[in-house]
């Protein structure tokens, strides 16, 4: 059972354990707004109870069917989706959980992908 308030109901999101440990979810849409909030439940500790992570450095903007991988080093790369107009996004970020408990997102540096107009994706470098 998990306790307190968690992430609200929502679709597209994403969702990935971090570190064998977190379970991470980010952005997706409650069918009135696209959302940019991102939560972590930490499965190591009970009772189980989501945390919002807030002012946590270069956050993504709001994105709804993105895609996120964990590395096995710990860090969540995030990449593209879609914005709150339905326009694809071609950037990359990566959250790493610091050892004082302290979660940090970054824009992630070198190539991103970008969309061409008939939808096939290019690689460009930044």
């Amino acid at each position: 059972m998990v306790s307190g308030a968690g992430p609200s109901a929502r679709y597209a999101h994403t969702l990935a354990l971090v570190a064998n440990r977190f379970l991470v979810a980010m952005g997706g849409n409650d069918g009135k707004a696209t959302l940019s909030d991102a939560w972590a439940l930490d499965t190591s500790e009970k009772p189980y109870q989501w945390k919002k992570i807030s002012d946590a450095g270069d956050m993504p903007s709001a994105r709804m069917y993105a895609t996120a991988a964990a590395r096995s080093d710990g860090l969540l790369l995030l990449c593209g989706g879609r914005d709150e107009s339905g326009t694809p996004l071609g950037d990359a970020y990566g959250l790493a959980r610091h050892r004082d408990g302290r979660w940090e997102w970054a824009t992630a540096p070198g190539r991103h992908c970008s969309v061409t107009q008939a939808g096939f994706i290019r690689d460009t470098y930044s």
